[in-house]
């Protein structure tokens, strides 16, 4: 009796003992989830359910400053996932470049589209919130099933590629402030505004070409005077 008792007093020990160690590593988890948090505010805070900004953005300087920094980095690896990275596109000539940014206005339909999956799955390796991930999935959809997807007009195409990388830009700086918003509905108000830009900068450049061949005309059909 006294054997069985001692081994069930041991059996006992080791159970509390393993029950200490498991609870050991989940505060240990804990702590760290919380110093991640801490560290990575931008990444961890709610989504704000507040639609995109007509107006003027305010942003403080110095948070903006560190941030557009990271925006501007070749966010190439997946390893390390932050709120800044672009979409990436793998260039389909040149084998040599392993991969190269680009620009999310300069992204092609098919490219933009090739994208956004692989970020979303990077998102998700990386522990990003839920909420975040959700949005972004429908942000990205809104934009692919918007009917200027499939305008005819190049202009109002080359607007939601424009929408998509500054309105995401301009979240990422805001994220973690008290200015945040959602991007999963788009705005069409800033969309309009974003398609009369283009098309200005677009009337702008040809009006300085078209000046440019005037003048050179204008040099060249002139008498030389000795």
């Amino acid at each position: 009796a006294d054997q069985e008792l001692a081994q069930q007093n041991q059996e006992q020990a080791a159970e509390a003992e393993e029950q200490r160690r498991r609870q050991e590593e989940v505060d240990l988890l804990d702590a760290a989830c919380l110093e991640e948090c801490k560290k990575n505010k931008a990444k961890y805070n709610p989504v704000c359910d507040v639609p995109v900004p007509s107006g003027p953005i305010i942003i403080p300087c110095a948070s903006a400053q560190v941030k557009m920094k990271k925006v501007e980095k070749s966010a190439t690896s997946q390893e390390d996932l932050d709120s800044s990275d672009l979409p990436i596109s793998k260039p389909r000539d040149k084998k040599d470049d392993a991969y190269k940014l680009i620009a999310d206005e300069d992204l092609s339909w098919e490219d933009f589209l090739e994208a956004t999956p692989r970020i979303v799955v990077s998102m998700r390796d990386n522990d990003w919130a839920d909420d975040r991930i959700q949005m972004f999935v429908d942000f990205w959809t809104a934009i692919h099933r918007h009917p200027w997807r499939h305008a005819s007009d190049r202009f109002s195409q080359q607007a939601l590629r424009a929408y998509q990388a500054q309105q995401r830009r301009k979240w990422h700086l805001a994220a973690g402030t008290s200015h945040g918003w959602s991007l999963a509905k788009i705005n069409q108000d800033v969309l309009q505004e974003t398609r009369d830009v283009i098309i200005a900068d677009a009337h702008q450049r040809e009006l300085t070409a078209l000046n440019e061949v005037n003048s050179t005309s204008l040099h060249s059909s002139c008498p030389n005077h000795h």
